[in-house]
């Protein structure tokens, strides 16, 4: 299996404008500021990984939970794992906003397809009630469905990275309030 290729230049372009001396001067959401982190540390190879806090952990731990539900099918068990706003960045391009819309996008996907995927933690790190994880991932999408010209049964590997930008809800417990893919062209078997 390949590598994933990062969207370096969505990663690069993201750290320039957040971290530039302009940016900090700039009143920027949280969320903002977590995503932006995560692209700076992407692009400098930092990571908060070794000697991590349980809090990093923690972290890194919501990409695992999201991967356990999404591919045992757990619609439910998945969209908890979200804040109430949350936004989904799709590897398209296109996005949407909160969870009934999610829930949406992924019910289309889970009545159309099965799928296994395996997300790869590499940089985690929180600052007080924001935080982000990010990695690599891979996927096996079989369709069980016809999709436009794609037959039902075609079995699709895919790879890419994920962003994850978390909130630390009321109760303690992170939430996911932006979640980003980028994918490289699929391999069809």
């Amino acid at each position: 299996m390949r590598k994933p290729k990062c969207n370096w230049l969505l990663v690069a372009v993201m750290s320039a404008l957040f971290f530039s001396e302009a940016a900090i001067t700039m009143e920027l959401p949280s969320h903002v500021l977590a995503i932006s982190q995560a692209a700076n540390n992407l692009l400098t190879g930092t990571s908060a990984r070794p000697g991590a806090t349980p809090q990093v952990n923690d972290v890194a731990d919501i990409s695992q939970q999201w991967s356990r539900q999404w591919s045992a099918r757990q619609l439910d068990g998945t969209l908890a794992l979200y804040t109430s706003d949350a936004v989904f960045f799709t590897g398209e391009g296109t996005s949407v906003v909160g969870q009934s819309a999610i829930r949406a996008l992924f019910q289309h996907w889970l009545d159309i397809s099965t799928a296994t995927i395996e997300l790869h933690s590499l940089h985690s790190e929180s600052s007080g009630d924001m935080a982000y994880d990010s990695g690599d991932y891979t996927e096996t999408i079989i369709l069980t469905k016809p999709m436009g010209s794609i037959t039902a049964g075609t079995k699709t590997d895919y790879h890419g990275c994920y962003l994850m930008a978390l909130k630390r809800m009321p109760d303690g417990k992170w939430r996911i309030a932006q979640h980003m893919w980028t994918s490289a062209p699929p391999e069809s078997k």
